[in-house]
């Protein structure tokens, strides 16, 4: 595929997926930009920024929530006529009025240069900052990037590309909850007799010196409830139905709580080493800021990926080495990985495990046993008849300095550790089982067997057409997977897995019928669910597996929505709602 090929490619993918945005000099006939948005932000109150960046973010993150129409209901209050009819038309015709991306770094920037007091509390600007900042978006951290003049725009292409698909990915919501109750609760729970065995949420609380049931609690309420408040600062008698004592209450929101000025002090370091455009791994690491009396949850999102995603694993690692337990945290973490692997071979034996004629799943034991211990084998293999699915876990994340600075030297790293690495446990074993697979499966062996290699790294990775064939090349160049049976290798993710899991059992495909697919659509270039959902047409859904554990993942918060509608019962019949004043206790967060 030649260069501009492929950036057109990646153009049309990314457009088709997610509409284009407006920028300022689209819709305003006069020259303004980043400029004009750093001015205004100079002298606005900071407060009232992140308030108001908190209440478009709270909207958007609504279940069911409709971006476009909440963009139209806010543009009409916001720009006068023609301008706000142009911009309801340009909306409807499928462009993109405001960005997260946008918001967030228009609320970092607030942080960094607005007054934290006597500021104007004039919001009017708001809308076209917001557009002025889409403008020059991409020329934000250009002093931060490489010399133009040592990287070649298809390079630079690759790095914006990575660093936005990054940003973009989401896990759905009921999958984020569930996995987090098998990742900490269930699995292991069902592993004591393990010699790796960890209580991972024992030792969190000793890590830490909070439980990671408060934490899901106050994670959750606010999340909850920031999305009723539409983003609005919520006062700390919120959570005078617990009846926590106030030490407990801030030692649980210290964790994901920060004040503005040690807010703005993380965002100035981290954007000084990764820039501006997508650096919001402190706003990740604390979601919630303190305003005035109250809390503000700057993105519900970023508060649910915090509190159910992989960050209280780092809390757990960060404070037990911080500790001097380097041994304890490595352990944890050990243990961590391996509940992850062993939730991805569930979910293949259970999409595998069918009536009737069902495949049939070898795991690395077997595979070892079948092969030699020493040998390097992939972690399982799947026997459909005229074809094997050999398949390889990774547990790892892309490092920060790819995820967020795009640098390609840590890109390399990653491709090197994430996927090559891994991919020569696929060829080992796609070469042992054509040598002769009879020593696993104990039958005559089938001649014209094909193979498809499947990478399943569970934490995400941003596959598009650049990626794609970077990865390709680097194989071709090792040597691997160019066997004449030997198809391309399939990367996809646990969430994808998941949703493979509900097709199967829906009856809409097999999992063989859907890798292979993918793999000859038109879209194989591009992430698994969007090609599952734009060309294969099949609804992305959770499978029943996960129903359990994700309504487990809500008992916590359930407790809390009813002592609080107890405590309003009591409040309105004029009876204290609790005792203390945990409002008392903010000046502690900072």
């Amino acid at each position: 595929v030649r260069p501009d090929d492929l950036a057109a490619a990646v153009i049309r993918a990314l457009i088709e997926r997610s509409g284009t945005y407006l920028t300022a000099d689209e819709v305003i006939p006069f020259e303004v930009g980043a400029g004009y948005a750093l001015n205004w932000l100079s002298a606005v109150d900071r407060s009232a920024v992140l308030v108001a960046c908190a209440q478009l973010l709270a909207r958007l993150d609504a279940i069911g929530s409709d971006w476009s129409s909440i963009c139209v209901d806010v543009a009409k209050r916001v720009f006068r006529e023609p301008l706000a009819t142009k911009l309801e038309n340009l909306i409807r015709d499928g462009r993109v009025l405001w960005t997260p991306q946008a918001i967030l770094v228009l609320a970092a920037l607030a942080l960094r240069v607005s007054p934290p007091v006597g500021g104007s509390q004039d919001m009017g600007p708001l809308g076209l900052a917001l557009l002025a900042l889409q403008k020059d978006l991409s020329t934000l951290d250009e002093e931060a990037n490489p010399d133009p003049s040592t990287e070649s725009k298809r390079d630079h292409l690759y790095r914006e590309v990575l660093r936005g698909q990054v940003f973009s990915a989401e896990v759905e919501e009921g999958v984020l909850l569930a996995r987090h109750r098998l990742h900490w609760y269930d699995t292991p729970a069902a592993m004591k007799s393990h010699p790796q065995f960890v209580d991972l949420a024992a030792t969190f609380e000793l890590a830490t010196g909070v439980s990671l049931r408060d934490l899901e609690v106050l994670g959750l309420a606010l999340w909850t409830r920031s999305i009723e408040v539409s983003g609005s600062p919520i006062h700390l008698d919120y959570f005078r139905t617990l009846g926590w004592d106030p030490e407990r209450l801030v030692r649980t929101l210290s964790l994901f709580t920060a004040s503005p000025d040690y807010l703005k002090a993380q965002l100035e370091d981290h954007q000084s080493q990764f820039g501006i455009q997508w650096s919001f791994d402190p706003m990740r690491r604390y979601p919630v800021t303190i305003v005035g009396p109250g809390l503000l949850v700057l993105s519900p999102a970023l508060l649910l990926e915090r509190v159910f995603g992989w960050l209280p694993m780092f809390d757990l690692v960060k404070s037990l080495e911080a500790a001097g337990k380097g041994k304890l945290a490595a352990r944890a973490e050990t243990f961590h990985r391996f509940i992850r692997e062993r939730e991805t071979l569930g979910t293949i034996s259970r999409i595998v495990t069918a009536p009737g004629l069902a495949p049939r799943l070898y795991e690395e034991p077997e595979l070892k046993a079948a092969f030699g211990k020493k040998a390097k084998t992939a972690d399982g293999v799947v026997d459909c008849g005229k074809t094997w699915i050999v398949l390889e876990i990774s547990t790892r994340h892309l490092q920060r300095a790819s995820a967020l600075g795009g640098s390609l030297q840590a890109l390399e790293t990653d491709l090197q550790r994430g996927i090559e690495d891994k991919v020569q446990q696929i060829e080992s074993t796609i070469s042992a089982l054509v040598e002769d697979e009879s020593r696993l499966t104990g039958l005559p062996a089938l001649g014209g067997r094909k193979f498809l290699p499947v990478l399943i790294i569970t934490e995400g990775f941003p596959v598009n057409p650049m990626t794609y064939q970077v990865i390709n090349e680097r194989l071709r160049s090792a040597n691997l997977l160019v066997g004449p049976n030997v198809a391309p290798l399939c990367i996809i993710d646990q969430q994808d897995l998941y949703f493979i899991e509900h097709a199967v059992e829906s009856g809409d495909a097999s999992l063989l019928d859907l890798l292979d697919g993918y793999r000859r659509g038109k879209l194989h270039a591009m992430p698994f669910l969007n090609w599952l959902v734009l060309e294969r047409k099949v609804e992305a859904k959770r499978p029943r597996s996960l129903a359990r554990p994700f309504v487990r993942c809500w008992a916590a918060v359930r407790y809390v929505l009813r002592a609080a509608e107890r405590a309003n019962r009591r409040a309105g019949s004029g009876e204290p709602a609790a005792n203390g004043d945990p409002g008392s206790t903010v000046g502690g967060l900072s």
